[in-house]
């Protein structure tokens, strides 16, 4: 199976920030994070095959918490997200050609949508970290 173009792209509200990526290990150093609004999209493309996945986050969803999407086309898809206070990874899957959200009750602070990438691994988005929103 041939891959020709792999791209990931995030999406804040009211700007778009494209960028080339890789996986990325499991916690990204502040560095490696790139920064988004209180509403933040991130997304990975494979052209071929076409596989395509997004996930959300919605730091503005209620006071204390937070609610997070996933979507994949093709395949399945995985979104990654740290929450604040807890050092644990959490993940949130999709089944194959659809979407899955869940209400949290603490901020997002670092997450990343990731699907399989045709050849037996997976292909990640980059880190994104949304603003805390407190009303």
């Amino acid at each position: 199976m041939k891959l020709t173009r792999v791209a990931t792209v995030a999406f804040a509200v009211g700007a778009a920030v494209v960028a080339a990526g890789t996986a990325q290990p499991a916690v990204a150093k502040p560095a490696e994070l790139k920064y988004c609004d209180y509403i933040c999209t991130a997304a990975a493309e494979i052209t071929a095959p076409a596989y395509k996945y997004e996930a959300q986050v919605d730091n503005k969803h209620t006071a204390t918490g937070s609610w997070i999407w996933v979507w994949g086309k093709g395949k399945g898809a995985h979104a990654d997200y740290y929450q604040e206070g807890d050092d644990q990874m959490r993940q949130i899957f999709s089944p194959k050609n659809g979407s899955n959200s869940k209400e949290l009750t603490r901020k997002v602070v670092q997450f990343r949508v990731c699907g399989p990438n045709g050849i037996g691994g997976d292909f990640c988005s980059d880190w994104w970290a949304p603003k805390p929103w407190r009303s």
